[in-house]
């Protein structure tokens, strides 16, 4: 029980010191990986406001809050292995044209400085990369 205590302890410590886990000054609030999929077409296409994508929902203003003191802009980038496809895929659902672009050829430890890079930009991963039967 004595070791269980201090483990929380030091848990709660290191969250609670470490300047690396505060997220409130991150650059973006979320990053979509696997942006090029499906779903993560789905997502950006909402993000972007492209109503021609969704043909049953009715999208109003979904990147803004409903309250008009609070109300901002969502600000978010995508990621995935390929640059091209990335930047076809904000053409085609409308984006803004200065969407940032993360590319990360794989996830393994080569990369990892591209992965930490883009871990500390943002304050939510959204990973929508598949198949979802394999990865989920």
């Amino acid at each position: 029980l004595k070791n269980t205590k201090n483990k929380h302890t030091r848990l709660k410590n290191m969250n609670s010191n470490n300047s690396n886990n505060n997220t409130q000054n991150r650059e973006f609030d979320l990053i979509i990986w696997g942006a090029t999929g499906f779903t993560g077409k789905l997502a950006c296409a909402y993000l972007s406001n492209d109503r021609s994508k969704f043909y049953s929902y009715n999208l109003q203003n979904v990147c803004t809050s409903q309250n008009k003191k609070d109300r901002r802009t969502i600000k978010w980038a995508v990621a995935g292995r390929s640059k091209s496809k990335l930047s076809s895929l904000l053409s085609s659902v409308s984006a803004p044209s200065s969407t940032p672009i993360f590319v990360i050829p794989s996830i393994d430890d080569a990369n990892k400085p591209l992965i930490d890079d883009m871990v500390s930009k943002t304050k939510c991963i959204v990973s929508l990369a598949g198949p979802f039967q394999l990865y989920s």
